[in-house]
């Protein structure tokens, strides 16, 4: 007798049976990815506003130039040993790795970057600079191509200098932070179980 495997995904605790978690009852793993993907929809989208009768301009880059620099260049050596470290510390039953035998039971998870902007502000008394950056986890059945679960979280940092590398540390600090919030949350919300139909 086949069976056929539902992924379910439950917030907080069920009224008939107690939630399962990753750690402990469920037989489902999951599998971290080693990529970072990174939204190249407005990658090169860029907006000035400049009014002649007021003190105040604003410059928009969607995706900022400091961090498609960092990302090219540390996405290997930092961001994604940084979410793996993290994602291990968190979670238990995680595949080592993807096969045809684990696929079955095994969640892809993966981070995902739709956001790393830079605002600048400028003030005759000084330039402020804010920088939003938003940080998605998602969980996919891999067989269906369906995302059963996502998270997100942003963290603003502001700056008073248009200093390239303290951009960058902030950048880095924000997605430190970030990938902390939403693989808690994860732990704490998503608790998948298989449910075997006859």
């Amino acid at each position: 007798m086949k069976k056929m495997l539902m992924i379910v995904m439950i917030y907080g605790a069920f009224i008939l049976m107690p939630p399962f978690s990753l750690a402990m009852e469920s037989n489902i793993k999951t599998y971290p990815v080693q990529g970072i993907f990174v939204s190249k929809q407005n990658e090169n989208k860029k907006i000035v506003i400049d009014k002649k009768d007021e003190e105040t301009a604003f410059e928009i880059n969607f995706m900022s130039d400091e961090f498609k620099d960092i990302i090219k260049e540390k996405q290997k050596s930092f961001f994604i040993p940084e979410f793996i470290k993290q994602y291990k510390d968190s979670f238990d039953n995680i595949a080592p790795e993807l096969t045809d035998k684990n696929k079955y039971t095994t969640l892809v998870s993966y981070i995902s970057i739709p956001r790393a902007s830079k605002y600048i502000v400028k003030k005759p008394a000084g330039d402020e600079i804010y920088l939003p950056l938003t940080t998605s986890i998602n969980f996919v059945n891999i067989l269906t191509g369906e995302t059963i679960y996502s998270t997100s979280h942003t963290i603003y940092n502001k700056l008073y200098e248009n200093n390239y590398n303290k951009i960058s540390d902030k950048y880095i600090e924000a997605y430190i932070d970030s990938v902390s919030n939403v693989i808690n949350k994860s732990k704490k919300n998503f608790h998948p179980f298989e449910i075997p139909v006859k």
